[in-house]
């Protein structure tokens, strides 16, 4: 068994097999479940739908009040809600900037970044194959 692990190119295989196994595993919860993992106040990734998103809130935003895909349907008892300001696509990953406040004031924006799951692990577990 130790003669398999010698050499950096299968270390490296394995390791990157082990993170698209981790992925995938997340994946599969995020069908069903949302996970947040919190970096900060202000940033945080985000699990659900099959899609992990990188967003980054500015002036003070609060992560807890930002919920992906669904722009424009909360408005909270303030009559504020978030809104979507910018939003492009490129090769299935989204990017976009969304706003949150009412007619008069903008409150907050909360960049953010959209990758489907297998765009991160398809290229992971070919990567290992290619190393193993």
């Amino acid at each position: 068994m130790g003669e398999f692990f010698k050499g950096w190119r299968r270390k490296a295989g394995c390791v990157t097999l082990v993170m698209a196994l981790f992925l995938f595993g997340q994946w599969m919860g995020s069908l069903t479940t949302e996970h947040r993992f919190l970096l900060s106040r202000t940033e945080a990734f985000v699990s659900s739908g099959g899609c992990l998103t990188m967003v980054a809130l500015d002036r003070g935003g609060h992560i807890g009040t930002w919920f992906p895909g669904q722009h424009g349907d909360i408005v909270y008892h303030s009559g504020r809600c978030w809104s979507n300001q910018w939003h492009s696509s490129i090769l299935g990953a989204e990017f976009g900037l969304d706003t949150y406040g009412d007619a008069k004031m903008e409150l907050a924006k909360a960049w953010w970044c959209r990758i489907p799951y297998w765009e991160i692990i398809l290229p992971l577990t070919l990567l290992s194959a290619y190393l193993i």
